[in-house]
């Protein structure tokens, strides 16, 4: 869909329709109209936007108000090509189609989000948003080879942060292990994780008997 037909339907309502002020709204629990849900549906369709810095709260908000349907599903995929739009909205295509609050998607891209914590080269938005997605995975799946898969890995983190002691490193211990404490929190105290994790000093304060708890559920 080109840019006229998106200035049609902003032309339509007496202010413009930004892709923020839809996200605010669907967050608050209201309804979005059809006009909005199409202008979002257009604003994701449009290869003009590969390069606006709204597009990413646009495709939040297109999944906060769409249902995963083979189409719209279709429609975000896409931006999880690298290559296209030069990945920079790869990582929000991850966190719509994976996370358990948007579409949970997460079983379905798991040889995805294993090959992107594998890479080394991972950027940091994406490497840690691929490790919550297989975290929030385990919260509501008992899967104890992706457990364990993630928990080599940050077991490997650690060593090598301990060589190394570099900033990258510790990035990735600390998204490893905030993805094996929700994988290892019963649901109603999963919001005291994102706290907690922001209290912590990486890495003295790791609990490995905590991540643990997971084999024991």
């Amino acid at each position: 869909m080109k840019k006229k037909k998106i200035a049609k339907y902003i032309q339509e309502t007496e202010t413009p329709i930004k892709p923020k002020v839809l996200y605010d709204k669907v967050t608050w629990g209201d309804m979005l109209t059809e006009n909005e849900k199409t202008f979002l549906r257009n604003v994701l369709e449009d290869e003009s936007h590969s390069k606006d810095e709204g597009l990413g709260i646009a495709i939040e908000a297109f999944a906060l108000s769409h249902t995963a349907t083979r189409e719209n599903i279709t429609l975000v995929e896409k931006f999880l090509d690298e290559d296209f739009h030069n990945g920079i909205f790869a990582g929000t295509a991850l966190k719509v189609l994976c996370y358990d609050y948007y579409w949970n998607l997460a079983k379905d891209y798991l040889s995805l989000l294993k090959g992107i914590l594998l890479r080394q080269e991972s950027d940091e938005e994406l490497f840690s948003r691929a490790a919550l997605a297989l975290g929030m995975y385990l919260s509501n799946n008992k899967d104890k080879e992706i457990f364990y898969f993630i928990y080599d890995l940050f077991q490997q983190a650690l060593n090598e942060y301990h060589s190394k002691c570099d900033w990258e490193t510790r990035d990735r211990v600390r998204s490893l292990y905030e993805a094996l404490r929700y994988a290892s929190t019963p649901h109603e105290k999963r919001n005291d994780i994102y706290f907690e994790i922001e209290k912590m000093r990486f890495p003295e304060n790791i609990d490995n008997e905590l991540i643990l708890q997971y084999v024991k559920l």
